[in-house]
This record gives structure tokens, sequence and C-alpha cells, in this order.
């Protein structure tokens, strides 16, 4: 039977995808977080769930190469968080009949979920950052049926999601395309759900939520939610739940000591925004349109990119990921987290999180000051 230490788990559902009696479900705690649960009843104590899980692995891998790059295709650069790499990459497997596993948000009940798509319509459905950690379901099951069928398949999630898969299938697949990307952490989908609530007061259908936003370009990327009785766009440094998450207030506990950071992953590619492009000679032109970073640990991606007509590849040195904070460092719990989960509700949601971020605090010393001055 597993023995669970909640601070480590980062919720991969690996142990409940590998569980033969299907005893172990994923669900949420009181943050909102999905951490796995057993049924004794079920259990047979065949201890797969202990073998598979990946915080019991070490997976050190140097990076090869790095590269920056985008889409010469305006509509699809636009469309992307960054660059474009990643649109790249899936659909060169959609060309070649394969499949691809992603995360899309789910508008019937406002979650983000992995599912498999397999045509060029829908690989918008996976395209952009979506910032809640994403429910895996059977979806890893669905991948090891998909290559043992002999398809070609792109999995992409989260550094401990990657992890994840790769200790689940137990081998390597040459027909298997694995990305990562550089990962802050993963903010509470309860958090989320208060945060949407608040927005959407009336409560009306939720029909577009794009957490990278371009309006206001690529660097000063907004918050827009649009519904049919709401109409939400703001930056996302001004949006309360952006705050809470870059102030690492509502992060999953394992991302304060994550397992899969630096060289601790299985990944075919990290994906990145490059941020400070400018210093190394790129037009601030092209810097707003969005610019894609990313470490290769083989030579199967750097084929993939170089056979791409429509996608400008140019190679920069490793150092320049090495160093990111994100690719090798946990974020630092912040010091409010506990008092901010304490009984946390849809009604305390936003006075919590104004007292919990630098953003709000600063703004309310300001705002009080100018009361002063202007008496």
């Amino acid at each position: 039977m597993i023995s669970l230490d909640l601070k480590k788990c980062n919720g991969c559902s690996a142990c409940s995808n590998i569980c033969p009696k299907k005893a172990i479900k994923m669900l949420p705690n009181d943050e909102g977080f999905l951490y796995p649960c057993i049924d004794e009843e079920k259990c047979i104590n065949c201890e797969m769930c202990l073998k598979v899980c990946p915080l019991k692995k070490d997976k050190p891998k140097e990076i090869y190469k790095t590269f920056y790059g985008w889409s010469v295709n305006d509509q699809i650069r636009d469309y992307s968080s960054s660059g474009g790499v990643f649109w790249v990459l899936e659909n060169h497997v959609i060309k070649h009949n394969g499949c691809v596993f992603g995360a899309t948000y789910d508008y019937s009940d406002n979650v983000v979920k992995h599912i498999m798509v397999d045509n060029k319509d829908d690989l918008h459905k996976i395209m952009k950052s979506k910032y809640i950690q994403s429910t895996i379901g059977d979806t890893f099951i669905k991948v090891k049926e998909q290559l043992s069928l002999g398809r070609l398949v792109l999995f992409c999630g989260t550094p401990c999601q990657v992890n994840g898969l790769c200790s689940y299938l137990g081998k390597k697949y040459e027909n298997l395309i694995l990305v990562d990307f550089v990962c802050h952490g993963v903010p509470s989908p309860l958090v989320w759900k208060y945060h949407l609530n608040t927005i959407n007061k009336a409560g009306g259908k939720i029909e577009c939520v794009d957490f990278r936003d371009k309006t206001k370009g690529a660097v000063k990327y907004s918050v827009k939610i649009h519904g049919n009785s709401t109409n939400y766009l703001r930056w996302h440094h001004k949006d309360l739940f952006f705050k809470l998450f870059l102030d690492d207030v509502i992060l999953r506990k394992s991302c304060y000591d994550c397992s899969a950071k630096g060289k601790n992953r299985c990944s075919d590619i990290t994906i990145s925004d490059f941020w400070g492009a400018e210093k190394y000679g790129i037009s601030n032109e092209e810097c707003k349109k969005g610019i894609s970073l990313f470490a290769v640990y083989n030579d199967k991606i750097i084929k993939i990119l170089e056979d791409e007509s429509n996608f400008f590849l140019k190679e920069i040195g490793n150092e320049i990921m090495i160093n990111k904070s994100s690719y090798a460092t946990s974020a630092n719990m912040n010091e409010k987290r506990i008092l901010f989960f304490r009984d946390l509700t849809q009604t305390n949601y936003k006075k919590r999180g104004k007292s919990s971020t630098r953003f709000y605090l600063s703004k309310k010393i300001i705002s009080k000051l100018r009361r002063i001055i202007k008496k």
C-alpha cells in the first residue's frame, strides 16, 4: 500500500494509472489539489503504486543544446504563449498520423484536464499556458495504448507529470516525444474557481479563458475571461490570482521542494519564454510577439525543427536555460500561505488574497498616503 508524504506528492497520477484493481482515486484535498486516495477493500497490496512513484527515482539528464526561435506564421505565433515551438512539434506528430496528449481548458466545469488530439483542427485546444494543475485521469493508460499500436505520440505536461509518465511506462519508446516546460509551480484549482466566481458574479457561461492574452504584447500579457455576462481583461501583474501565483502563495506543497527541477527530468525538450531576449540583439518588435527558448536533450527534436521551414531557429548557450531560476530552483513558500488557505471560502477569498500579496499591500499603503496628502 502506498505511503504518502503530502509535502512531496506532486499528483502526477502514476499510481492511480498503474493500480491493477483501480483502488486508487485522485481526490481533491481542502486546498483543491488532487492526491491519491486508496480504497482498502480493493487494495491487494501488490505495491505497484510504490514501485511506479517517480519520487523514488533519479533521472539525471544534461542539456544537449539550447535554442531560441519563433514561428514565421504570424497567426500561429499570435495564438501561442511564446514563439510557437510547441505548435511545430504537435503539428509534426499529426502530419505523421500520430496523436498528441496535452492540457485543455474544459468550459463545462472550468477545470484543466489532459486530452488526446489526433487531428489538426483540434490542436488549438492544447496550445497556450494554463495556470492550473491539470487532471491526468487515465491519460497514461491511453498513451501506452497508442504507443503499443505503433503510433507516434507526443505528451506534454509539467516536468513532474512527464516524469510520472516515464515511470509508469517503465521503458523507452522510440515513437514517443516528451515535452515539458519551465514550471514555476502549479496553482490551486480551488483558488481559480473562487477567483473566476469573483469575476463572473452573474454566473453566466464562460466561453473564453486565456491566461496569456497578447493584446498588450507577449511581455505584458493579460488574463482574459470572456462569457455571456463577463468581459474581463487585466494585465497579469494586476490580476489577483496571478499575483497569488507569482508571490508563491497558492502553489502545491510539493512545488516548494520540487523533485523535477534541473537535470531531474526525462523529457526530450523543455520549453520556456525567452524573457530578456533584447539583451541578445533581438529587436523589441520580435520580443513583443513572443519568443520561445528551449533546451533539447537529444537530436530527435532538432531534426523536427530543422525540417520546419516556417520556424526561425537559432542556437544559444546552455547556460541561459540553466541559469533560469524556475528551471533549476523550487519556489520559496510564502509565509502567508498557511493563513491564506486556513478555512478558505468564496466569501473570504478576495480579502485574504489582497492581504497576502506584495502588490496589493504596496497599493494599499500608497492609497493611504495619497489620502493623507490630500487632507
